[in-house]
């Protein structure tokens, strides 16, 4: 077999000039680290699921705090995964099974997609909701998206038009998709968020609790055509919820 090497380092530090300067002067610790962003993209989580449990199983436990886990799609999961117990590296490890395990026919309707994944969602959580809406060391955040216009139907040419649209929208401005979707975070009750102004988009901060914890998590990964959005998420403003990504997916926040 043929051996594959590379001299490139198998991780590399970006930060900003106040943050890189910290780095340098303290180092990396653990008591540092306030808010985690959880990016969007499935794929992506299975591949840093180790690290995952190394940070959030190892690092971060030897200082305990509060801390802000912001995620959107997979984002969210990851995090729920995380806040449901006491051991962080063994829900990541849930998640990335059933996750692995999952297995749709050619032609499976987005309805049944939905179906499955609250199935998965349900095998991932079971019991544990409180311990997530609880959870002295982590609070979570689900960024979803609010549909408008023809981002609102529920499927069929309606929404791929209005997907075109948004597509071709973000092409020439990233302001004017606006015009198809508003932000929704999904948080418990309390204290602020640990983010400055949100004034690129309509934000809707929404109450996060017992009665809509799981139909948030499915509306943040809710990828149109793929999945079907969830409509009339409680507690928020009427409308179809849809994956958090589309809008934030990488999470570049006024932190």
């Amino acid at each position: 077999m043929v051996a594959i090497h590379n001299n490139a380092p198998v991780l590399t530090l970006r930060a900003g000039t106040d943050a890189i300067a910290h780095l340098r002067e303290y180092g990396l610790r653990a008591g540092d680290v306030d808010i985690v962003p959880g990016a969007a993209g499935g794929p992506k989580a299975l591949g840093i699921n180790g690290l995952d449990q190394a940070v959030f199983g190892d690092f971060l436990p030897r200082a305990p705090r509060r801390r802000t886990l912001i995620g959107a799609s997979i984002g969210s999961w990851r995090f729920a995964a995380i806040a449901m117990g006491q051991d962080p590296a063994k829900g990541l490890a849930r998640l990335a099974e059933l996750y692995t395990c999952q297995r749709f026919p050619k032609g499976i309707t987005s309805r049944e997609v939905s179906h499955r994944c609250a199935a998965m969602l349900s095998d991932l959580l079971q019991d544990r909701d409180q311990h997530i809406l609880h959870n002295q060391n982590y609070r979570l955040v689900i960024v979803v998206i609010r549909s408008r216009g023809l981002m609102a139907r529920s499927g069929g040419l309606g929404l791929g038009l209005g997907l075109a649209g948004l597509i071709g929208t973000n092409f020439f401005s990233r302001q004017a998709t606006g015009l198809f979707m508003e932000r929704g975070l999904v948080y418990p009750d309390g204290s602020p968020l640990p983010v400055g102004p949100l004034n690129d988009f309509t934000t809707h901060h929404i109450s996060l609790g017992a009665e809509n914890l799981r139909a948030a998590l499915l509306a943040s990964a809710a990828i149109p055509m793929v999945l079907d959005g969830v409509t009339g998420l409680p507690g928020a403003p009427d409308g179809v919820y849809r994956d958090g990504g589309m809008l934030d997916y990488h999470l570049d926040l006024p932190y």
